[in-house]
């Protein structure tokens, strides 16, 4: 599941309330809440990749691992998973080299 603070249904209803015109503009922001935005790429990944993090978080373990842990803490991080299990779920990745 997608973990996000918005509320499908409260869009939903609020956009039920505009006028046929605008409800036709922003219809699909409450499945997409619920399922994921379509981002316009829709081709696949041949392999994963994952860079080495920058520098400064080798510098700085104690303020990368402070984040991660209060991005987790707030669900917006999922995880921590294996290299091998996150592909199993989702298939071929990538990840963004982290930094301070």
């Amino acid at each position: 599941p997608i973990i996000t603070p918005f509320i499908a249904d409260a869009w939903a209803a609020a956009i039920s309330s505009l006028e046929p015109c605008d409800q036709q503009r922003f219809d699909d922001i409450p499945s997409s809440i619920t399922h994921g935005f379509d981002m316009g790429v829709h081709s696949t990944l041949d392999q994963c990749f994952v860079p080495n993090n920058h520098a400064s978080s080798l510098q700085h373990p104690d303020a990368v691992l402070k984040h991660i842990n209060k991005e987790l803490s707030l669900r917006r991080y999922s995880g921590p998973f294996s290299f091998s299990r996150l592909q199993h779920l989702i298939g071929n990745f990538r990840t963004s080299p982290l930094g301070v």
